[in-house]
């Protein structure tokens, strides 16, 4: 038999995540009541949560904690339990807690779908965006019996999942035994996460309710640094992508093999989708680097935390540092992994598109010196002409009927000496620049 059965559901929220606004933060927050009691008191929650900008631990209910309504159903089993809203600075914590009142067996763990049913109703079925912690505990005359029993409960609670695979260990807590299951389902690539106890004193038992504060503080850790990393996965996913961009770009420069006979239009083309690529990879880039934060902070968070449980609680739980090792040997090498083999792709892209923009720089100044000479070259071409006319307009008339013939004179004479002098300043210039342009095309 089992006595006093009770199942805790710790569930975690983002609250504000990086670059999230003020209405990011009320949907969250919206988000998260979803899951809590209709029947709430909404001021003061909302009271509590905006009263302070950052706060480690913050009971949301202020000292109370919100009764589940029990089930109106009169062959339901005798149950109890409540609500337990937090705040962790970014993040809300609830705790479910959900006890039968009476012993049940351990032949037919039935009861025990029932009970889960019964505490995943109380939040409307829906799942913690940070991760969640299935916590069952109940008191066990023969701790010989737990390790069959707790694969038994965990197969109970998680029916598609794989008990040998995902049976982390055990470790003894207040007298007792604690088993950690973590994996996947086998239907879905979701993680799940289970502490199993068993105590053979009643009394123990209901000293565990002294340590939900501090199981609430280390599984938030937990659940942080898992987000973290499966965020890392999907920025690395990103960044893969846009490293596929930043090639193409690059092998687009390198099918002309002169960039000079690229047109303005296709260079600047290629310039738009550069800067494009640019301002998403590299905001991945930096949101790849907050997760590693996110995940060497949360893990010593949690590495503190579990030093502290232990010592209150006078017990080993050895099988919770294997988690610090993961977090260590995995999640942080991979990520830190992936940031530095990502962060040459910025680079290159960087060059790229200040080689371009060079480019195009120099095409333009070339093409508007060239404008400039041109203007400089027939308007010298066009003064001298004038001044030629001006003077051939004062040579003595042939004829008073040969005014005409005269002018028509004066005109061949400007219009040949300003063709004649932009031709000569037109050569002067050639010949000054002709030296740079052979030693530029000969270096």
């Amino acid at each position: 038999m089992l006595g006093y059965p009770t199942l805790n559901l710790f569930l975690y929220d983002l609250r504000a995540g990086l670059g999230q606004n003020q209405a990011d933060i009320e949907q969250n927050r919206a988000d998260f009541k979803r899951k809590l009691p209709a029947h709430l008191d909404n001021a003061l929650f909302d009271q509590l949560d905006n009263g302070l900008f950052e706060t480690e631990y913050l009971e949301l209910l202020g000292e109370k904690k919100k009764v589940i309504p029990l089930s109106p159903d009169p062959d339901f089993p005798k149950h109890d339990g409540y609500y337990y809203p937090v705040r962790f600075n970014d993040s809300y914590g609830l705790l479910l807690n959900c006890s039968f009142a009476d012993n049940q067996e351990t032949s037919d763990l039935t009861w025990l779908n029932t009970l889960q049913k019964l505490v995943a109703d109380c939040v409307g079925n829906q799942k913690g965006t940070l991760g969640e912690t299935w916590f069952f505990s109940a008191q066990l005359d023969y701790l010989e019996q737990s390790a069959e029993l707790a694969t038994k409960v965990y197969q109970t609670l998680m029916p598609d999942a794989n008990a040998d695979e995902n049976q982390i260990g055990q470790s003894d807590f207040l007298g007792g035994v604690i088993f950690e299951f973590w994996g996947y389902h086998s239907q879905a690539q979701v993680k799940h996460h289970v502490i199993i106890t068993f105590y053979t004193d009643k009394n123990v038992l209901d000293r565990e309710t002294e340590f939900y504060p501090d199981w609430m503080r280390l599984l938030w850790y937990r659940h942080k640094i898992t987000w973290a990393y499966n965020q890392s996965r999907q920025l690395a996913h990103k960044l893969k992508q846009g490293a596929v961009q930043i090639q193409a770009c690059e092998q687009k420069l390198r099918d002309s093999t002169n960039v000079n006979k690229l047109g303005s239009q296709q260079l600047q083309t290629i310039l738009n989708e550069a800067w494009h690529i640019l301002s998403d990879y590299a905001t991945h880039l930096d949101e790849l680097n907050d997760q590693i934060h996110t995940i060497e902070i949360n893990l010593g968070n949690y590495e503190k935390r579990l030093v502290r449980l232990a010592e209150k609680s006078a017990s080993g739980l050895t099988v919770f540092t294997k988690f610090q090792f993961i977090t260590q040997e995995k999640y942080c090498l991979q990520v830190q992994k992936d940031y530095d083999g990502f962060s040459p792709k910025l680079r290159r892209l960087e060059n790229m598109i200040g080689y371009i923009r060079a480019s195009v720089a120099i095409r333009e100044e070339t093409r508007d010196r060239d404008l400039v000479n041109t203007v400089a070259i027939w308007g010298t071409g066009l003064a001298s002409g004038a001044i030629v006319a001006s003077l051939t307009g004062q040579l003595p008339l042939l004829s008073e009927t040969s005014s005409w013939w005269n002018f028509f004179i004066s005109l061949g004479f400007s219009i040949s000496i300003a063709i004649f002098v932009g031709l000569l300043i037109k050569f002067r210039i050639w010949l000054r620049q002709k030296p740079s342009n052979y030693f530029s095309e000969h270096l």
